[in-house]
């Protein structure tokens, strides 16, 4: 997710300002309505125009969106069956989040208003199934067990802003069709911060406060060279290296999040003087030793694995 965000930020700036030169700038040509159901302007062109270009791809509908499997006759999930669920439920999501991405980068490749009406009918159908998603996990709120409430209502409400922020996107998409250049660009600022802000609530829902994750407590040896440690102790302190040429700092995490075999979540090592490492760790436990894998968010491509000593 991070990664998909990073890059999908970064460029999304050029890519609506493309798409509002495409079809937004020409004024003389027929401009259909922002309505996803109404039909692409018929209106024969003056002189004849170069052959249509080849019509951009279009995501297929997503076939289905996972629903936590309610029992009427249960009081409530059991930990396990939740946690199988909901894990289903935010591949899904997430994978329905990288659609979207994908959507807004086709923006650049759109050049005529046909064009544009196929994908607003495309774009249509991923947002609906996004509104099913989060209608489908507020049904199950009655049936989470107490101790993921609190996570699960979080995540429910990530998916409400993020609805929130697809709805200014609508409101700029259609500006720009229509040529109002300072409704495109307030939309834009709308969807912008209505975004971050999902993925603000949508971290927080799945990592939590920070806070010293018991799964990293003790000593784990790099798998290269075992006589390479972390260690992790309680109270927020650690070290790292080799016998010799140990270095000390203070750590923290991110509050960690459970899968069916598998915890994850964030780790920040302060080894003071400004130098601190910004990693996303996982520690997989359906192994007889657990193992801990580094995946560095400041260097692209820095990744270690970590036997639990």
């Amino acid at each position: 997710m991070k990664y998909i965000r990073y890059v999908f930020l970064t460029g999304l700036l050029a890519v609506m300002i493309i798409a509002f030169t495409a079809c937004g700038g020409n004024n003389n040509q027929p401009t259909p309505t922002p309505n996803p159901t109404a039909p692409p302007a018929t209106q024969a062109p003056a002189t004849p125009e170069p052959p249509t270009p080849t019509p951009v791809p279009i995501p297929s509908e997503p076939e289905s969106v996972v629903q936590p499997d309610v029992i009427d006759e249960m009081d409530v999930m059991t930990s396990a069956e939740y946690l199988e669920e909901i894990n289903l439920f935010i591949d899904v999501f997430e994978e329905l989040i990288e659609d979207m991405f994908e959507f807004i980068e086709l923006l650049e490749e759109i050049e005529t208003d046909e064009q544009m009406m196929i994908w607003i009918d495309a774009f249509e159908i991923v947002k609906e199934s996004i509104y099913l998603a989060a209608e489908a996990l507020e049904s199950a709120t009655p049936y989470v067990p107490d101790e993921h409430l609190e996570s699960h209502l979080l995540i429910i409400a990530a998916m409400g802003v993020y609805l929130d922020a697809l709805l200014e996107l609508d409101v700029a998409l259609g500006a720009a069709i229509l040529g109002d250049e300072d409704a495109f660009w307030a939309g834009l600022e709308n969807f912008a911060i209505n975004l971050a802000v999902a993925f603000a609530v949508w971290d927080e829902a799945l990592y939590g406060p920070m806070t010293h994750a018991p799964i990293l407590f003790g000593i784990w040896g790099w798998e290269e060279m075992p006589e390479w440690v972390w260690i992790f102790n309680e109270d927020g302190t650690g070290s790292a290296g080799t016998p010799g040429e140990m270095q000390n700092f203070v750590w923290e995490t991110s509050d960690v999040f459970p899968w069916l075999y598998a915890v994850f979540g964030e780790l920040w090592i302060d080894y003071g003087s400004n130098i601190i490492e910004h990693w996303e760790f996982v520690v997989e436990v359906d192994h007889e030793v657990h193992l801990l894998e580094l995946a560095s968010l400041q260097v692209e491509g820095m990744y270690f694995v970590y036997f639990r000593q």
